[in-house]
């Protein structure tokens, strides 16, 4: 069953284009009531010294923050703008103020509801038997749909919380039964959103635990179907991507990310009759408020042209985002969400204003637009950049965040920083060509485009396209030279003549030139598998610790019990991920050294003139700044640079993490490193160089915190 988009249900249903509501004079704003976070997490418990009450929109917070002063000018400041606009001067006390019986959220509770139930009526039927006709997804959509849920990505519009759309979404061509449980999900957490929000406390609770019912059934549906559909693929296919296939599907994410989602909308509802909701919870809660609100990129979105109202009703997030990084403050992942609305706040108010990022750039010296507007502006920016600067200290991998940081950092003038981060959001991505494209037309740092650094960024990115265009020649002229090889099933000759064909794009891996799917493949297989990403350049933690070997410490000799482990460990890893050492490397001291100079040179014979080359960096940039601010001279133990950079020019020495460091900024190349740390999600460590030369990357293996091995993928024909 193939519906399309332009089928009835996208057409017809809620067509009738609401007209804008036009505020009138003297209607005060609806105060939100208060909503309760309970601080473990549970709902039990009626011992109100374990709640963190949250208070109205309107009423201060309890708590200080460092950004409380900011947070509060924003709101003053929007809401002086927003009653300016509806011709009526600031309430003196808004909080005594009492709530309208009628709210613009009691009409689009309707509304959506509809929307809701014809969405139900066409796509499940009844006894889900329209349901059933839907296919299930392929393996390699499977797959996709993963990585966005372990990205934090929603399954279809791609977005992060809180980040803008920058094109209006459009439903897939085809649905499959994934598709349909997201639409679902999404569309009943809408509907309780709006419920809460238009007062509406009981309409539809009869409709309600049947929608939960059917959810509960589709979800249990799919998870039959993915089992058998993985009995089928481990039929079919070798023995490493079998295992991987299992290890998937023991926590199958797409079925555990719909019976989470099923979980928040369960806790809404307990909010919607108690106001108790956990910080989880308010998350969702909130997401899906902004969702609604933004319009684009989200299907269940609030018809309402009249920015200006929707307006204050982004207070809300604003307060329970804020209420969540104080009342989590060793939680990182909340100043992530902080930064990203804050951010996607100032956008709003600039398309709401008319105001631009050159003007806005531009007002210190022309002030072209009202004061307490700029004031509104910057102060969100600068709350967003300082969240991202205090998350950062638990480093990510997370490039997005990386590029919202970059443009904060670029709309404030904080040029250092803005060159830094644009850099490293490039260099990390797999396709340097698309993001330096994506860089070169934002309007958030057009302003940067005729200095130094930016047009050097932009010349190697067309060096890069040169070289790509010269391979791809290359390559077709190897194929149509290349004779034609018959494959004969009798015969016992095992020698092939087959021509490899390289793949245009980045990177290449030593050993088989040009297998850029297959390591895009072998990341994506580790993210999939629970790997957290290590990125060595902005994690202070990971550069200061001996994972990477202390040159002075002691390690357990050759034939020690844990060291047998750890290469154990480790070659279950490189075989699971279809990776095996090129060659044996010698353990004399310069494994590191031999082991860079296999990968780049294909030859260990380099080892003594790359340990030289790395050396004399080091002697002249020992304050080498990395992206968090940190110094190359600060993770010497000694505190004498001088002396570290005698102890290792000598040959014998230990490479370490700095070594390391210095070759990615030497050779600009990437490095990849597989470890055999006991830790199961973390033995994946990247160094991404401020200046990319080459597309190949250097895949090292590091086992018994003591060697190092030269890395290749398994060529699967």
């Amino acid at each position: 069953m193939n519906p399309n988009p332009n089928s009835y249900l996208f057409q017809n249903i809620n067509r009738g284009q609401q007209q804008p509501l036009t505020p009138v004079v003297g209607v005060v704003p609806t105060v939100i009531k208060p909503t309760v976070i309970h601080s473990n997490g549970g709902h039990g418990s009626t011992n109100l010294n374990n709640f963190v009450v949250i208070q109205p929109q309107y009423q201060q917070p309890q708590q200080q923050n460092p950004y409380q002063h900011q947070q509060q000018q924003i709101y003053q400041q929007q809401q002086q703008i927003y009653q300016q606009q509806i011709n009526k001067p600031p309430s003196p006390n808004p909080i005594q103020q009492q709530p309208q019986p009628s709210t613009p959220f009691s009409d689009y509770l309707t509304k959506i509801f509809d929307k809701f139930n014809n969405f139900s009526n066409y796509h499940l039927g009844v006894d889900l038997s329209q349901f059933d006709k839907y296919e299930v997804p392929s393996q390699r959509e499977f797959n996709s749909i993963a990585l966005k849920i372990k990205q934090n990505q929603h399954i279809h519009t791609g977005l992060m919380p809180f980040i803008l759309a920058t094109e209006q979404y459009q439903p897939p061509n085809e649905f499959n039964k994934v598709d349909v449980i997201q639409y679902y999900l999404d569309g009943l957490l809408s509907l309780l959103v709006v419920k809460s929000l238009s007062g509406e406390k009981t309409k539809y609770d009869k409709q309600i635990p049947l929608f939960i019912v059917k959810c509960k059934s589709m979800i249990e549906k799919l998870s039959k179907y993915l089992q058998q559909q993985l009995y089928n693929s481990s039929n079919n296919c070798n023995s490493n991507s079998s295992i991987v296939l299992q290890n998937q599907q023991k926590n199958n994410p797409i079925i555990n990310h719909f019976n989470k989602e099923l979980d928040m909308i369960k806790n809404i509802i307990v909010y919607i009759q108690s106001h108790e909701i956990n910080s989880e919870t308010s998350v969702y809660f909130s997401k899906t408020l902004f969702s609604l609100l933004s319009n684009k990129g989200y299907f269940w979105t609030i018809e309402e042209n009249n920015e200006n109202l929707k307006l204050q009703y982004y207070d809300i997030i604003c307060t329970d985002l804020n209420r969540l990084v104080q009342s989590n403050a060793k939680d990182n992942q909340f100043k992530y969400l902080m930064g990203c609305y804050c951010y996607s706040y100032f956008k709003i108010c600039q398309g709401i204003h008319n105001i631009d990022s050159s003007r806005f750039i531009s007002w210190p010296t022309q002030k072209s637009f009202d004061p307490k507007i700029y004031q509104l502006l910057k102060s969100s920016l600068e709350i967003s950049n300082n969240n991202f600067v205090e998350a950062f200290k638990d480093p990510i991998s997370g490039s997005y965040m990386w590029l919202i940081y970059a443009k904060t950092c670029s709309l404030l003038n904080y040029e250092d920083k803005a060159h830094i981060w644009i850099q490293y959001f490039i260099n990390e991505a797999y396709d340097r060509v698309s993001a330096a494209s994506f860089i070169q037309f934002d309007p958030d740092i057009a302003h940067y485009r005729t200095h130094d650094w930016f047009i050097e960024i932009m010349k190697s990115i067309e060096d890069e396209k040169k070289n790509r265009l010269i391979e791809e020649q290359k390559n077709a002229a190897s194929i149509a030279s290349a004779p034609i090889t018959i494959n004969n099933n009798n015969s016992n000759n095992n020698n092939n003549n087959n021509q490899t064909i390289t793949y245009s794009g980045s990177p290449s891996i030593h050993g088989n030139p040009g297998v850029y799917e297959l390591y895009q493949e072998f990341k994506e297989n580790l993210f999939l598998n629970g790997m957290v990403f290590k990125n060595m350049n902005h994690d202070t933690q990971l550069i200061g610790s001996n994972i990477l070997t202390d040159l002075n410490s002691l390690h357990p000799p050759l034939q020690s019990k844990e060291v047998e482990i750890a290469q154990k460990r480790l070659d279950e890893r490189l075989e699971l991920y279809m990776l095996k050492n090129s060659k044996e490397i010698p353990g004399d001291g310069n494994c590191q050294m031999h082991a860079l100079s296999d990968q780049i040179y294909d030859d260990i014979g380099h080892s003594q003139e790359i340990r030289k080359t790395i050396v004399d960096w080091l002697r002249k940039n020992k304050d080498f700044q990395l992206p968090n601010g940190a110094t190359l001279n600060q993770f010497v133990m000694s505190n004498n640079w001088d002396d570290y950079c005698d102890e290792m020019a000598k040959l014998g020495n230990w490479g370490d993490h700095l070594t390391l460091l210095a070759a990615a900024e030497i050779y600009g190349m990437k490095i990849s490193i597989i470890s055999s740390v006991e830790s199961s999600s973390n033995f994946f460590i990247e160094i991404i160089p401020t200046k990319i030369k080459k597309e190949k990357v250097l895949l090292l293996s590091h086992y018994a915190e003591f060697h190092y091995g030269s890395l290749g993928l398994i060529h699967n024909p």
